[in-house]
């Protein structure tokens, strides 16, 4: 990358696909347990453990190492707000993206949200080859409960090519684009 692109404004987020609402909100909703309209940080834990609790014995020990140390990052970035609505969870994701581009190309930081997605990716990698075929990323994403619509988008997105299968090189950089990308305009 050789020039520093613009800044995601929280803005911006909020009004961008709404394929990325589908899938934030499928992430809202896997997450919030009692089903009261708000996630707490106890709701966060819960779905990550349930997940890592489905892939520990599948998974390599260094992709379960990774997973913990980047959704533990994204957590203490959530804040200390004891409850999120849904509009106050995507606002705050929303923000923890600009902040990610002020690391990024300010301070030369990784990316919070795309080690996240990268570290499930590798989780759900069992056979650390490095792809994932349709079935086990349906299988990862119903584990964290989201719904069969969001999967399908996410998972075409990601099968751009139509072969079936979704590489570690296509997931970093179309999580790259859902999180940063600043142009939404509806081509895309």
């Amino acid at each position: 990358m050789s020039s520093v692109p613009a800044l995601i404004s929280v803005q911006d987020f909020l009004n961008s696909k709404e394929w990325c609402h589908l899938i934030i909100g499928s992430l809202f909703k896997n997450w919030d347990a009692d089903k009261d309209g708000f996630v707490t940080k106890d709701d966060d834990v819960r779905a990550w453990d349930i997940l890592l609790a489905h892939y520990q014995s599948r998974s390599s020990p260094e992709a379960v190492t990774a997973f913990k140390a980047a959704t533990g990052r994204q957590r203490a970035h959530m804040g200390d707000q004891e409850k999120l609505s849904e509009l106050e969870f995507l606002t705050k994701m929303a923000e923890i993206a600009a902040e990610d581009m002020k690391r990024m190309f300010i301070e030369g930081e990784d990316p919070i949200l795309v080690k996240v997605s990268m570290a499930f990716f590798d989780l759900l990698d069992t056979n650390s080859d490095g792809v994932l075929s349709k079935d086990e990323f349906f299988e990862g994403y119903r584990t964290i409960a989201w719904a069969d619509e969001a999967i399908e988008i996410a998972y075409n997105a990601l099968d751009g090519d139509g072969v079936g299968t979704v590489t570690r090189q296509t997931m970093e950089k179309v999580s790259y684009d859902f999180w940063y990308k600043t142009n939404y305009d509806s081509s895309d």
